[in-house]
């Protein structure tokens, strides 16, 4: 049995990290979009037309909901002490 214990957590240790990898490639991912975006905007504003800063402006508040929505399912797994500790930090926490 303690060969099975060591199997199962073990897999266990995977499973965490490739739900690690994917939650940090989703939020690398989506600030890439934020920095690309932005700089666009900053670099090139008299250069855009209408529409392109448009499409630009709705990307980064997709990708800026999308983050806020992982942070706050991240929040919600937290232990209860955690959470209030970021609470007393100030911002916004709304769960």
């Amino acid at each position: 049995m303690t060969a099975n214990r060591g199997s199962s957590a073990t897999a266990e240790h995977d499973s965490d990290e490739a739900t690690l990898a994917v939650v940090a490639h989703s939020l690398m991912a989506s600030m890439t979009v934020l920095e690309a975006g932005i700089a666009t905007l900053r670099t090139s504003w008299d250069r855009l037309e209408d529409g392109q800063k448009g499409q630009i402006l709705d990307a980064v508040i997709t990708r800026t909901g999308f983050l806020r929505g992982m942070l706050e399912d991240l929040v919600r797994g937290m232990p209860p002490d955690t959470v209030a500790l970021l609470d007393s930090l100030g911002g916004p926490i709304s769960l």
